[in-house]
């Protein structure tokens, strides 16, 4: 019987061991992105399922209105880097921020879909400038900015406006 108890005892070593080496990592505390009119950027209705839109809406602390930063990429722009990045809401599904239909022509609404691998560049998003106060965010693929028309947030063409600035926090 000992001996059956001192062959345990190495296995529950390395049980233990592996368990705390393959235990997830602790999420950092989320974001939220919030507009220069003290609104913050969520999904409408507070919708769980993909190609659902973006919208903005009083500050609350719902799961699609906490973003957290994922996958940052370095990317190249006009001879500058930048360092690109998704926003994975904490809904039960954890859908990335994106933009829907060919995001180079007009105002392409932003919704939530699963997160693709970074080489989908609708679903990456960086900062105008790296000041931490109010910047444009700006589509990887199309170098246009989130902007807000009445409740719901477009993929627009960059120009000066609160409507198109954002921070998050």
């Amino acid at each position: 019987m000992r001996m059956r108890r001192l062959m345990l005892l190495p296995v529950a070593v390395a049980a233990a061991v592996l368990g705390v080496a393959l235990a997830p990592p602790a999420l950092a505390a989320p974001v939220h992105i919030e507009n220069w009119n003290n609104i913050c950027l969520g999904i409408h209705g507070s919708s769980i399922y993909p190609g659902s839109p973006a919208a903005v809406g009083t500050c609350v602390n719902t799961p699609t209105q906490n973003w957290d930063k994922i996958n940052l990429v370095p990317l190249n722009k006009g001879g500058t880097t930048v360092i690109a990045m998704q926003f994975r809401n904490r809904t039960v599904n954890q859908l990335c921020l994106g933009v829907t239909g060919v995001p180079t022509t007009g105002d392409k609404a932003l919704v939530q879909g699963a997160c693709q691998p970074t080489s989908d560049l609708s679903q990456l998003w960086y900062w105008s400038s790296s000041s931490p106060s109010w910047n444009q965010l700006k589509n990887a693929k199309s170098d246009k900015c989130a902007g807000i028309s009445g409740t719901r947030v477009y993929e627009q063409p960059c120009v000066s406006g609160a409507h198109q600035l954002w921070k998050t926090y």
